[in-house]
């Protein structure tokens, strides 16, 4: 494959891709990022599938209009082209190439029903709308950004926790789950908080899949709040 070394050839090379890309990224619009998509390759194999489904369809139509022959479409494409007003070719351009995909990406995968409300009233509801978020623990992460008290029952049973503020840290995907606690605290078996440990400069907490960890506000039972 030549790289293309003249702004029609650029123009053109762009212009083939760009149906696919605008397709794959309405579909991530309206129904979010689903497990598939996670992967850069299986979305750039969406893109290019859809590029080419879509340009088949267009110059199939192309042939059908125009009634011109296979080894005359460049000719009769140009001869259209110049025929046309700027604006014209410019509008046909963008319906064909960003529009349509679009409108086909929003038919082809929106699906939405209908939600009884009070008053015999309905409201259409979007049912295969995925978070942008990929997991629960993601979402916890994200809204973790005020003071408070966190803590982490491991499968032994063994409970850690402690102050999380603006110097702790939690990890989100790509990454493995764990937590950084900028403030230790000792925890009672039951998984309250005692108090906090003197001198502590902070504890690393692995979260694995045995692991149940709880975001606590105001002041736990059987502690005090820190003063900061």
């Amino acid at each position: 494959m030549t790289v293309p070394s003249s702004f029609p050839e650029l123009w053109f090379f762009v212009a083939l891709v760009i149906p696919g890309v605008t397709y794959a990224w309405a579909k991530r619009r309206f129904v979010g990022w689903q497990a598939p998509n996670q992967d850069v390759g299986t979305r750039t194999l969406e893109a290019l599938f859809a590029s080419v489904a879509f340009l088949l369809v267009y110059g199939a139509a192309f042939f059908l209009i125009s009634g011109a022959a296979f080894t005359d479409a460049g000719a009769q494409l140009e001869q259209l082209v110049a025929q046309w007003p700027g604006v014209l070719t410019w509008v046909v351009a963008a319906a064909l190439l960003v529009g349509l995909p679009v409108l086909v990406a929003y038919l082809m995968n929106a699906r939405w029903v209908k939600v009884p409300m009070d008053g015999g009233k309905t409201k259409r509801k979007q049912v295969n709308r995925v978070k942008d978020t990929p997991r629960g623990w993601d979402k916890a992460a994200f809204t973790a950004y005020t003071p408070r008290f966190v803590r982490v029952k491991t499968a032994e049973g063994s409970w850690y926790g402690g102050w999380f503020d603006s110097d702790s840290l939690v990890s989100t995907y790509p990454h493995e789950r764990d937590l950084f606690v900028e403030v230790q605290w000792q925890m009672s078996p039951e998984g309250d908080f005692v108090e906090p440990i003197p001198g502590s400069l902070g504890v690393w907490i692995p979260v694995t899949s045995d692991c149940i960890v709880e975001w606590v506000s105001g002041v736990p039972a059987g502690g005090e709040e820190e003063e900061r």
